[in-house]
């Protein structure tokens, strides 16, 4: 078989198998669109489509875990009701120029009348925390728990505050709740995980992380 002919087969499997995937995609994301207006019509949340990131509040756009998706096109969608006595927002992140097959979830709570400090908490990453570092970044050491400072990389704007709020129940309420791959945010009236990077996102994904966020925070509120 010539050469030509080969590169031809060769290239024409690639666009199929990639043509494949798209369509694949593409269903799951309709799925879980209206897997998610069930979800909403179920619980009586309110669902939105397509917000920009420039329409929420700005105080929830200088998160740190939304600035780092500044980039994305706009929400895939955005869940908005009461839950367990919060109120609450699901927000749904995709790629530009990926029709919707990727993107990340962040459960945003109006914590009320909770104080907490202003703080930024996830997993120790060695080579990207010592990037931080030589940009000025500051990392607060909690060196009453070894375990927690050794897992987790904790920022805030005031250090003996931080320090003060998170107690020793404190810092084992997220150990015990901690899933690998989640990011914590806090200011005086918000409290944001930030679910990891995923293909797809299914409703079961909003429940779960609504759930851990709400179980969180009520421990600590403690």
């Amino acid at each position: 078989m010539p050469y030509s002919v080969i590169n031809a087969i060769v290239v024409f499997l690639a666009i199929a198998a990639i043509a494949a995937i798209l369509s694949r995609s593409t269903k799951q994301e309709k799925l879980n669109l209206e897997n998610t207006k069930k979800f909403c019509e179920k619980n009586n949340y309110e669902f939105i489509r397509n917000l920009k990131l420039e329409e929420l509040p700005g105080k929830i756009k200088d998160f740190t875990i939304i600035q780092r998706h500044i980039g994305y096109k706009d929400f895939h969608s955005i869940v908005k009701g009461n839950y367990n006595g919060y109120d609450f927002m699901l927000l749904t992140f995709i790629y530009p120029g990926n029709h919707q097959t990727c993107g990340s979830l962040i459960c945003l709570i109006n914590k009320k009348d909770a104080k907490f400090p202003k703080f930024y908490l996830r997993d120790s990453k060695t080579l990207i925390d010592s990037l931080d570092k030589l940009l000025g970044k500051q990392e607060i050491k909690i060196t009453a728990n070894k375990d927690f400072s050794d897992k987790f990389l904790l920022q805030g704007a005031n250090v003996e505050e931080t320090q003060n709020f998170f107690s020793e129940s404190r810092q084992q309420a997220v150990i015990q709740e901690h899933v690998k791959g989640y990011e914590y945010e806090a200011d005086e009236d918000y409290f944001v995980i930030s679910y990891p990077l995923s293909p797809s996102i299914p409703v079961e994904k909003y429940e779960a992380l609504l759930t851990k966020t709400s179980s969180l925070l009520k421990k600590l509120e403690v």
